[in-house]
């Protein structure tokens, strides 16, 4: 059972993605902190952040640093998402960031 607010969509195309996106303030990617997700490189931060969404964090303490995303532990959450919201998107770093962040990019 999901709150009112919260619906599964299930499989979102990656062609349907920004007009899925389109009225949204912020993404998250809520993950537990486990092996895995200390290992996994999610795609979904970058397409999130080439939609120009700032970005919350769970789970992966690795991603502190990156321009647009605030970290956090499931019990600072609400917290994150609000001072996400309250924090200016630098646009311009953002870019740059996800510019560099290519496969070519990284295989250079």
């Amino acid at each position: 059972s999901l709150p009112a607010n919260v619906a599964l969509l299930g499989r979102v195309e990656h062609s349907a993605l920004a007009g899925r996106t389109a009225g949204w303030s912020i993404a998250t990617i809520p993950f537990r902190e486990t092996a895995l997700s200390r290992a996994v490189d999610p795609v979904k931060l970058y397409e999130y952040l080439a939609l120009e969404l700032p970005v919350v964090a769970v789970g992966m303490p690795f991603l502190a640093g990156v321009p647009g995303v605030a970290v956090c532990d499931p019990a600072t959450f609400d917290a994150a998402i609000v001072e996400r919201l309250r924090t200016p998107f630098e646009r311009e770093r953002i870019a740059a960031f996800v510019a560099e962040s290519t496969w070519a990019r990284r295989v250079d």
